[in-house]
């Protein structure tokens, strides 16, 4: 089954390891951790040696099962609001952001620093659109004082290195370092039990 989690391992670690080439003391935030391809961000984050994982998720009782994949922290996002006041971030950041839309306005908001005097560097690598949302409001304060930087998944390094992160991927899953959570269903069922599973972040897939 390690193939079925493949390329939703690949959204991370191609970013993170050969884009941005994050360092162990960086802070990681999977936004969307509780889906399929954000629980396998999280494994790869700590394959890489990251301590500082922060999920992010809508649904609490989820959010608290994916810490148990190598999170250090968590944060709920569902409310109209959020407060990232609570949360420890080391380093650099860098966002996976699965989510997009009003998700992602409320952690760039949270961003932005009270001072000018900014020493970290934040990017946010744009994955998916899990909300449904193409569109986002973006104040200009969140990239004049915060030097926060907005990255899509195909970059030139991302691109020149596929062969290498493959590689590297397919040892993590045959070892099982990391893994998805895979359902396996029959051709009959698979109509009706394809979308609930696909909602609780598991993979589908058709046996014959």
């Amino acid at each position: 089954m390690a193939v079925a989690s493949f390329s939703s391992a690949l959204t991370s670690l191609l970013p993170l390891k050969y884009d941005i080439k994050v360092d162990a003391a960086d802070t990681v935030i999977i936004n969307g951790s509780t889906g399929f391809a954000g629980k396998l961000a999280i494994q790869v984050a700590k394959q890489l040696g990251v301590k500082n994982i922060i999920a992010t998720g809508r649904n609490k009782e989820k959010l608290a099962d994916v810490v148990n994949l190598g999170a250090a922290q968590s944060l709920d996002i569902s409310g109209p609001e959020i407060s990232t006041d609570n949360l420890t971030i080391t380093g650099n950041v860098v966002v996976l952001d699965y989510l997009w839309g009003t998700p992602t306005e409320k952690i760039l908001k949270n961003l932005i620093p009270s001072s000018p005097a900014n020493l970290r560097q934040t990017i946010v690598v744009e994955i998916g659109a899990a909300t449904g949302q193409n569109e986002i409001s973006l104040p200009a304060t969140a990239l004049r004082t915060s030097g926060v930087q907005l990255r899509g998944m195909m970059t030139t390094n991302n691109l020149m290195n596929r062969e290498k992160a493959a590689r590297l991927l397919w040892t993590w899953l045959i070892a099982k370092k990391i893994h998805g959570d895979i359902s396996t269903l029959s051709i009959e069922n698979a109509a009706k039990s394809w979308f609930e599973t696909s909602k609780n972040g598991i993979r589908s897939v058709i046996t014959f």
